[in-house]
């Protein structure tokens, strides 16, 4: 259903999009900040427990211009390619 919802973005296809946020393992504490922060419907975020770490589970469903990920991971783990955003695949 999610899918259904989020596949397009104005009258885009949401996958032709790059957007969508990148995360560092190597700075990532596994706090769990980004998968709350992004939870209540577009569940981009997922939690790795053997590598007790965040990771992108589903890129396409990141609002596009969205970073509030970015914004509140307090390690800066999170990148979005702003450059990107806008070029189509």
């Amino acid at each position: 259903m999610a899918e259904d919802m989020f596949s397009k973005w104005h009258g885009l296809d949401r996958k032709k999009i790059n957007w969508g946020p990148v995360i560092d393992p190597n700075k990532c504490t596994g706090c769990g900040l980004c998968v709350v922060t992004c939870r209540e419907k577009r569940n981009v975020f997922g939690y790795d427990p053997v590598n007790k770490k965040a990771v992108v589970l589903f890129q396409e469903r990141c609002m596009v211009g969205c970073n509030n990920c970015q914004v509140g991971c307090l390690w800066n783990a999170i990148t979005f390619e702003t450059e990107s955003c806008h070029r189509m695949k």
